[in-house]
C-alpha cells in the first residue's frame, strides 16, 4: 500500500509542477500580447513581420527606408515593447 500512496504522490506531485509551468506560461504569452497590443499598429505589423522571419533588408525594401533606418527602427520597437513588458511588471508588484 505505501508504495501505491507514493506513485500517487509522485503522479500528483508531477501533474502540479506541469500545471505550474502551464499556467506561468500563459501568463507570460498574455503580458507580451498586452504589450504588443498596446503598439501602434505600423509598429505591431513591422514586430510581426520581424519575428516571423523578414530580414531587416526586406523589411527595409517594403517600408523604403534605409538598412540603417530600419534596423533603427525595429531597435525602438524592441524597446518600446521591453519598457511596456517593464511597466506591466513593476505594476503588479
Amino acid at each position: 500500500m505505501k508504495r501505491a500512496r507514493t506513485e500517487l504522490e509522485n503522479d500528483v506531485s508531477e501533474l502540479l509542477e506541469r500545471i505550474t509551468v502551464e499556467e506561468a506560461s500563459q501568463s507570460i504569452w498574455n503580458k507580451l500580447d498586452s504589450a504588443i497590443n498596446s503598439l501602434d499598429a505600423q509598429s505591431q505589423s513591422v514586430l510581426n513581420d520581424y519575428f516571423n522571419g523578414s530580414t531587416i533588408e526586406q523589411l527595409s525594401k517594403k517600408h523604403s527606408l534605409s538598412v540603417t533606418e530600419t534596423k533603427n527602427w525595429v531597435h525602438q520597437i524592441k524597446r518600446q515593447l521591453i519598457s511596456q513588458l517593464q511597466r506591466q511588471n513593476s505594476a503588479r508588484q
